[in-house]
């Protein structure tokens, strides 16, 4: 089980980590903004709010696919793309992209199976830093 968990923590957190970092180069991180702008400008969400949003989802995602890769305070990092998820399907589901919506409950169910088998993440940095414990969130 140590094995699947890590397997499982590794691929997810390398998945978020190359979504943050594919869109950090200059001309494809303004190209990201703008698109995310241009998507939501007729829905009742407040442009800057969709602009700040989608500025910061590349940093967001790096930062969270790093941690999890790494198992460094893993479960904040589990929260945290909990979190970021909630956000991006909640923009999905006033979009009305339900496509979209049930491909990130897919990543959902993933962020689930990673926090419940929390136990198992032996394999980390928590572990080696931190003597990780079931109870411990970071």
């Amino acid at each position: 089980m140590i094995t699947a968990y890590t397997l499982l923590r590794i691929t997810l957190g390398l998945n978020i980590l190359l979504h943050g970092l594919v869109r950090t180069p200059k001309t494809r991180y303004q190209a990201f903004v703008a698109a995310v702008q241009t998507e939501f400008k007729d829905t009742l969400l407040p442009g800057k709010l969709v602009s700040v949003v989608a500025q910061s989802i590349p940093l967001l995602e790096s930062i969270i696919g790093l941690l999890i890769l790494t198992g460094f305070c893993t479960g904040l990092s589990i929260l945290a793309g909990f979190a970021l998820m909630i956000l991006l399907l909640t923009a999905k589901s006033i979009k009305q992209d339900w496509y979209t919506v049930s491909l990130q409950m897919i990543y959902m169910l993933y962020y689930t199976l990673l926090q419940a088998g929390l136990r198992y993440n032996t394999f980390s940095l928590d572990a080696l830093f931190f003597h990780y414990r079931q109870t411990c969130l970071c």
